[in-house]
């Protein structure tokens, strides 16, 4: 559910400065690689889209490592939450100068001086109280992916052999922190399928998106745009659920409904 790699390149052209990735629902496909790769030997920026992705890894590779900068979100569904809010990763020093001023009204300490304004700013400071759940939250992240993979490899297995359904699965080699568990409905009707579900008491996991961007009505002049794969995902995927204290029995329910439902 990533950029395509061979699409991607094709469309670059002497006015691209930069191809920004989003690891979908956590997960770090071997197309970012190969497109990180392609864009550091091509001079362009490569930024990542790590919203969901805290901790997931490719071939050893972290998300939020692959190119110039990764944001990540802590709003209170993520991975690791704290309460709302994200974070900038990078190892551009310059960035680093440039986003802390940002963040606090363009300010850059000088001398003496701490209220030195160089760029137009914001008041984007994360508050004491966040980054001490934040700090919290990261000693609790190899559990929290431990159990979201455990409830992972269940449906995994609970699903096995099921026709006309597609698992989105991680790459090999690759360690998956189960933000979404998505998968394709191939010849089933979503709308009727999401409120079967809900008369047997499941709430779905929210959609990674019901609306593809190009759709979306603040973006009219975009509309027309042919994105076929794009349409096909965002409108047959469904996501189940899956969190750290969500209980087996319970996970066991929703695999066995999904069966029952679909049959």
């Amino acid at each position: 559910m990533c950029l395509d790699y061979n699409d991607t390149v094709s469309k670059i052209n002497s006015n691209t400065a930069a191809v920004c990735h989003v690891h979908i629902g956590g997960l770090v496909s071997n197309g970012a690689l190969s497109l990180a790769k392609y864009c550091k030997e091509n001079g362009i920026f490569f930024v990542e889209d790590s919203a969901q992705a805290h901790g997931t890894e490719n071939n050893n590779i972290k998300a939020g490592t692959l190119g110039i900068a990764a944001g990540f979100s802590f709003f209170s569904t993520k991975v690791m939450t704290t309460g709302e809010g994200g974070m900038v990763t990078t190892n551009d020093n310059i960035l680093v100068t440039k986003m802390k001023s940002i963040r606090e009204f363009g300010k850059e300490k000088k001398g003496i001086f701490t209220n030195y304004h160089t760029n137009f700013g914001y008041n984007w400071r994360m508050p004491e109280v966040s980054a001490l759940m934040g700090i919290r939250q990261l000693m609790s992240i190899e559990d929290f992916i431990k159990k979201r993979t455990k409830i992972g490899l269940l449906y995994d297995e609970a699903l096995k052999g099921v026709k006309n359904i597609r698992i989105i699965k991680p790459p090999k080699f690759s360690r998956f922190n189960y933000f979404k568990y998505s998968l394709i409905l191939e010849k089933f009707n979503r709308e009727l399928f999401h409120k079967k579900m809900e008369s047997k008491g499941i709430q779905l996991s929210g959609y990674v998106y019901e609306l593809p961007l190009h759709k979306q009505p603040v973006f009219k002049d975009f509309n027309n745009q042919k994105l076929p794969m794009s349409d096909y995902l965002c409108s047959n995927h469904i996501c189940l659920p899956i969190y750290p204290s969500l209980k087996i029995e319970d996970a066991k329910f929703v695999a066995k409904m999904l069966v029952e439902i679909l049959s």
